[in-house]
């Protein structure tokens, strides 16, 4: 995607790229009838994150859309680790489920980041008792 001449692609472009042509691009190759299950719970997977990405750059941010991203990047990383059993949930992920924590908790959207990897997983673990 990027270029040596052009240098790295920005967090912009790879968002324009992920929420754009990406869905539909895997939405014409995976989305018709005849598409095995396999595939369509892939594009389905990626389609959550797809809805909650978009949900998280909104510029405000309501406690009805909170819920929505919180469904969505929920159930991504829950269907995330039964379609790919040998992938690792990684500190990005993890990340992603603070946000919603965090936007729960708070009732707005905010920046606050956690300071180590534990008050991640403890907050992603208070979830499901929130």
């Amino acid at each position: 995607m990027g270029t040596p001449t052009r240098g790295k692609l920005s967090a912009n472009n790879w968002r324009v790229i992920c929420t754009v042509h990406l869905p539909i691009t895997l939405i014409r190759l995976w989305g018709g009838d005849d598409t095995p299950e396999f595939w369509k719970d892939i594009l389905e997977n990626f389609m959550d994150l797809v809805r909650a990405v978009q949900i998280a750059n909104l510029r405000s941010i309501s406690k009805e859309e909170i819920k929505f991203y919180e469904h969505y990047i929920f159930r991504y990383v829950t269907k995330f680790k039964s379609l790919y059993k040998f992938a690792k949930v990684n500190q990005s992920t993890m990340l992603l489920c603070t946000t919603a924590i965090y936007s729960g908790v708070l009732g707005r959207r905010t920046r606050m980041v956690p300071r180590s990897m534990s008050d991640i997983s403890t907050l992603c673990r208070v979830r499901t008792t929130i």
